[in-house]
């Protein structure tokens, strides 16, 4: 994830929408909203193994 991906305007306001009248929104606009989500979380970084000790 970059430092400076924030959310648009428009899926802030889908996101509004959607909290106070979940019917109000298209399935389109869920998935946009999941897709957004999605770009904007962390990347998973590989586990750390533990050494094998002697």
């Amino acid at each position: 994830m970059a430092r400076n991906e924030k959310t648009g305007k428009d899926m802030a306001s889908i996101a509004s929408r959607a909290i106070k009248d979940p019917k109000s929104v298209t399935l389109t606009e869920i998935q946009s909203m999941g897709a957004s989500l999605l770009t904007q979380a962390p990347d998973k970084k590989a586990p750390i193994k533990p050494k094998k000790k002697k």
